[in-house]
């Protein structure tokens, strides 16, 4: 593939004026090279790229100023509506949702694109620039100009090269931690009234749900409780502890590490997967220590920055397989010392060390055995690794308990408007909300700017100037869920060439929660199967040959995390689920403002209660206000954009096949293959008629429309459903039209063919027997082969009929009645044929 032709195609769609002319320089390098000079010069071709490099950057600096102008618009809009005299929290709260959903759809999705605008100009230039290097006569020139070009660029901070995004994102992070904040707030208060409060027409809510408010806990206890182990140690250091040692299976994923895919990946994990973030990022030290490069399981030292102790784990073997303890800092350096001495006096001093501390202290017997093990192993520090670390945490039921005052408001909402007759709430919960419980907690390791070294210090240290840097970020999600051990096992991972091929089974996914997910189909993260730093480390000093080939350093180095960028399919899946994560982001905000319009609507102005008051400008007399209607206005105003969210769904047969392509609905069997191949046939089959379905409305229906719904937007108002609400439960109810379709049109097609062949068979036996009455003997020896095919024949055909009948038994909907009874049928008369045939045979 040439990049050049699918750059367009590559890029942002409304950006692509924007980009590096790559083919304009392309052809500027090939007329230099093919000119008849032996050293051509390269004045014009300097002058070309410093032009591109200004535009590119120009570009960016005017757009993320855009950003920065529109982020500063919304926080001051924000601050108002806090410092609104307004005391009725219901009213704050319909202005404050809105907030949640621009900043997501005006600022955040910018925000992504440009992260991936800034990815192909990276990519664009480093493949003209080895284009130049590899077709330029004179190799030391064209280096020489290359470094140059490379100069002017790093050297200026609004270079594209320089970009860095995240002071943006950490703004757009922590506004809208504040709305959520102030949001939940409001949303609580609402919540207790309406459960405490007795409406018109209705019942009063138990007190029950709010107790199980009242008794909930907060993120940070629900963590600790999950974390406990038997030593007072740091919150921290527990968390590794049950990472590494109560978690049997660990997922490994490689990440990019330059800043503009470190900030797309902040936001996602912070915005939209809203993982809980446990503490802040530290500094982790973890020492690895072996009897020789041979040992497959080591032991370790891990210690946090600041912190006074560190935790050590041996590998003891047997059922237990580790034992663990945690010790001062001092002591630790004592036995590192002890295991890196160079003479016998300096042994003895460390060893003195650790024994007056095992007797001045009351130290535990699993303590005593750890470094029992640790000391009488003879193991030795062999290598060591350091990096940054954050920690995020996903309770096996996280999303219910985080959510729930949301869901719990929503069903009153739902059940109060359905006794007061009004429209249901018809919205269904989105795809990046988990409906189900899971068999055990996840617990995810990201480590940043990572270094290693075989060369340890005898004590704990950070300091990483002689270290080697990892060219990668990496994130381990660890669990003891089944559910991660069947994706890990159908996990394959491929190194070819430069880049890392992923295959895994969509249906092992599915299972997985949703959170997680979402975060393995982000472009950014590249799952590696059975990946570890120590079997890198191993490999890159010791030389050590990992088990699995593409664990080994020399493979790893030279993976190319970006090739995917290259390849139009990858980008435009991967374009599609950024807009679907997008989408179902929006139906969440608007879920809440379509659930503050139902109770709106049912709780007008109570005359028995006393409403707001405020003093009317005209003629000073007092009046009732009623912020549900005078709002009205002001919203649809500031929601005009809404209609663009119709436009999400134009193209649904696109949107359909990436469904398919994506979707885990049906497991990974032969028949459910087929069934899905056929769908997908036919859909690119229909995209060549795509055009003719775009003109299907007239401009005047179009206008119709308009006049009919009115100028100011698609839909006059929240209550009204947006096309988008149901539109994964759309695609399924039409995957599973499809799939019974299909399905049905194959066990029919089984029934009539054993029909077919039952009939010819009968045909032929009745043919035999009509001759035998006319007294015409067959010999069987000259005719055995007709015998053999009609034995064949009618086993085949009892065979079709019973399979149709299985298939019809695997339809996802119910079979209809004259579906089995044509089935059932056309298996009677199979049968009934075959008895016939061996009670005349027989006769």
């Amino acid at each position: 593939m040439k990049f050049g032709k699918n750059l367009a195609c590559l890029s942002i769609p409304e950006w692509k004026v924007y980009n590096i002319d790559y083919n304009d320089l392309k052809k500027t390098i090939r007329r230099i090279t093919e000119s008849d000079q032996p050293q051509p010069s390269l004045r014009l071709l300097h002058q070309k790229f410093v032009e591109n490099f200004d535009y590119v950057n120009l570009f960016l600096v005017t757009k993320t100023g855009e950003l920065h102008r529109k982020l500063n618009m919304y926080k001051t809009d924000f601050e108002l509506v806090l410092q609104s005299s307004d005391d009725d929290p219901a009213s704050k709260y319909h202005k404050l949702v809105p907030f949640h959903y621009h900043v997501i759809n005006d600022i955040f999705a910018t925000v992504k694109k440009l992260t991936k605008y800034i990815m192909l100009q990276k990519i664009a230039l480093k493949k003209i620039f080895k284009k130049l290097a590899k077709h330029y006569p004179d190799s030391a020139k064209s280096r020489h100009f290359i470094a140059v070009l490379s100069h002017y660029l790093h050297s200026n901070p609004q270079s594209f090269i320089n970009f860095d995004l995240s002071p943006l994102t950490s703004q757009i992070t922590t506004l809208l931690e504040e709305i959520e904040r102030e949001t939940k707030n409001l949303h609580l208060s609402l919540h207790r009234k309406f459960l405490y409060a007795s409406p018109r027409g209705g019942k009063t809510a138990s007190h029950g749900t709010t107790d199980s408010h009242a008794s909930q806990v907060s993120d940070e206890s629900s963590v600790y409780e999950n974390v406990q182990v038997d030593y007072n140690v740091d919150q921290l250091a527990k968390f590794d502890l049950v990472s590494l040692l109560k978690k049997n299976f660990a997922l490994h994923s490689l990440l990019p590490k330059d800043k503009t895919s470190k900030s797309d990946l902040a936001l996602s994990i912070d915005v939209f997967l809203n993982l809980q973030k446990f503490k802040g990022s530290s500094k982790v030290s973890v020492i690895y220590l072996t009897k020789s490069s041979d040992d497959a399981d080591p032991s370790y030292i891990i210690s946090h920055e600041h912190q006074p102790s560190s935790i050590l784990i041996a590998h003891t073997g047997g059922l237990r397989k580790y034992s663990y303890c945690c010790l001062p800092n001092h002591v630790v350096d004592g036995l590192l010392q002890y295991m890196l001495a160079d003479n016998e006096q300096a042994q003895i001093k460390a060893e003195n060390l650790l024994t007056e501390y095992l007797v001045s202290h009351e130290v535990t017997s699993m303590t005593k055995l750890t470094i029992n093990a640790v000391v009488c192993d003879n193991l030795s520090p062999s290598l060591k690794m350091v990096s940054d670390r954050t920690r995020y945490f996903l309770h096996k039921n996280a999303s219910q308990q985080h959510d729930m005052s949301q869901h719990e408001f929503e069903s009153v909402t739902s059940s109060l408007t359905n006794e007061s007759n009004a429209a249901p709430d018809v919205t269904n919960a989105p795809s990046t909300v988990d409906t189900r419980d899971y068999e055990d907690s996840f617990y995810m390791l990201h480590d940043e700017n990572i270094f290693t070294s075989r060369e340890v210090a005898p004590r704990i240290s950070f300091d990483v100037t002689d270290m080697d840097p990892f060219p990668f970020d990496k994130l381990s999600i660890h669990s003891n869920g089944t559910n991660l051990y069947d994706f890990i096992e159908s996990l394959s991972t491929n190194i070819t060439g430069n880049q890392l091929s992923v295959k895994y089974r969509p249906i092992s996914l599915k299972k997985l929660p949703v959170k997680i997910q979402n975060f393995l189909r982000n472009s950014l993260v590249h799952p590696f199967k059975n990946f570890r730093m120590y079997d890198y480390m191993r490999s890159c000093y010791y030389n050590h040959i990992p088990l699995e080939p593409n664990n080994h350093y020399s493979r790893i180095l030279n993976i190319n995390l970006f090739k995917n960028y290259e390849d139009i399919e990858y980008v435009n899946n991967q374009n599609n689920y950024d807009e679907s994560l997008i989408q179902d982001k929006s139906r969440v905000i608007l879920s809440r403002q379509k659930s503050y319009t139902s109770l709106q609507h049912m709780y007008g102005p109570d005359p028995t209660s006393v409403s707001p008051k405020t003093k009317d400008v005209d003629d000073g007399n007092m009046h009732s206000v009623q912020p549900s209607h005078s709002f009205d206005a002001e919203y649809v105003q500031r929601m005009q954009d809404l209609s663009a969210l119709d436009n999400i769904g134009d193209d649904d047969d696109e949107n359909y096949y990436w469904y398919l392509q994506n979707s885990g609905d049906v497991d990974d069997s032969f028949l459910n293959n087929v069934i899905l191949s056929v769908i997908r046939s036919r859909l690119r089959l229909l995209k060549s008629f795509r055009v003719l379905r775009r003109f299907s409305y007239s401009s005047k229906e179009k206008s119709l429309l308009d006049n009919e719904h009115g100028n100011v937007s698609r839909y006059d108002s929240l209550d009204e459903e947006a096309s988008f609400f149901n539109e994964e439960n759309d695609y399924q109810a039409r995957f599973v039209h499809d799939y019974d379709t299909t399905l049905s049109f194959i066990y029919f097609t089984l029934c009539f063919t054993s029909l077919f062949i039952s009939g010819i068979n009968f045909g032929i036996i009745f043919g035999i027997l009509r001759l035998q009455q006319e007294d015409l003997q067959l010999s069987d020896a000259n005719n055995a082969f007709v015998f053999i095919m009609l034995v064949f024949g009618f086993l085949f055909a009892l065979i079709f009929s019973m399979i149709s009948i299985n298939l019809n038994l695997q339809r996802i909907r119910h079979s209809p009645a004259t579906h089995s009874g044509i089935i059932w049928a056309g298996f009677l008369v199979v049968t009934a044929s075959i008895m016939w045939t061996i009670v005349m045979m027989f006769t």
